[in-house]
């Protein structure tokens, strides 16, 4: 079963139960669903843009190719 990405109490709790219930010894258990818990709160919100390729002016991006070959 998949874990809940999320910070709130009753996420972890829901998370820890989830892992005992696989079989995973319980502080094995707690100590994914912290790791879960940390990783939710560093994730972008939901519809929010983050930086991709694209966006980087780094030396050798599309547009310098561009002048090269003018």
């Amino acid at each position: 079963m998949p874990l809940i990405k999320s910070g709130s109490k009753a996420a972890v709790g829901k998370n820890i139960k989830t892992e005992v219930a696989a079989g995973k010894p319980q502080k094995q258990a707690v100590a994914i669903a912290m790791s879960t818990k940390d990783r939710a709160k560093k994730m972008p919100e939901r519809g929010q843009r983050t930086a991709t390729h694209n966006d980087s002016k780094h030396p050798g991006s599309h547009d310098d190719w561009e002048k090269l070959g003018s």
